[in-house]
């Protein structure tokens, strides 16, 4: 570890399936920032405006949560492989929109906020029933409609 300022920059890059921790300075703020080989996790952090912005991604179809700083709140990011669902959040006012997408003929759960509260709507493929719910007064209306 090197000092270059008042606080330090662990960096960890893989070796040999092991970690090497190396420290840089940055500013007044850490910044770690880990690499692994193999199909383990990539787990980086970038610092935002004072605050941490971790990003993991992995390999051989695994999943690959994002984390993106907006507005000091952090918005996780789920990106899956293999027809596998794919949940998104996305922040909104400092509320969460939760959007799930299926693929294969699945539903497609998603989730809307509107005025504080959540409106989940759900589409199907292939012909299927599409439940909807709509926030009326605070109240939630199921609607089903038919497609093909």
């Amino acid at each position: 570890c090197m000092a270059r300022g008042e606080e330090l920059k662990p960096v960890c890059m893989a070796t040999g399936g092991k970690f090497v921790p190396v420290c840089m300075a940055t500013g007044e703020t850490l910044v770690p920032v880990c690499m692994a080989t193999g199909e383990k996790f990539v787990p980086v952090c970038m610092a935002t405006g004072g605050k941490f912005v971790p990003v993991c991604m992995a390999t051989g179809g695994k999943f690959v949560p994002v984390c993106m700083a907006t507005g000091g709140e952090f918005v996780p990011v789920c990106m899956a492989t293999g027809g596998t669902f794919v949940p998104v959040c996305m922040a909104t006012g400092g509320m969460f929109v939760p959007v799930c997408m299926a693929t294969g003929g699945k539903f497609v759960p998603v989730c809307m906020a509107t005025g504080g509260k959540f409106v989940p709507v759900c589409m199907a493929t292939g012909g299927e029933f599409v439940p909807v719910c709509m926030a009326t007064g605070g109240e939630f209306v199921p609607v089903c409609m038919a497609t093909g």
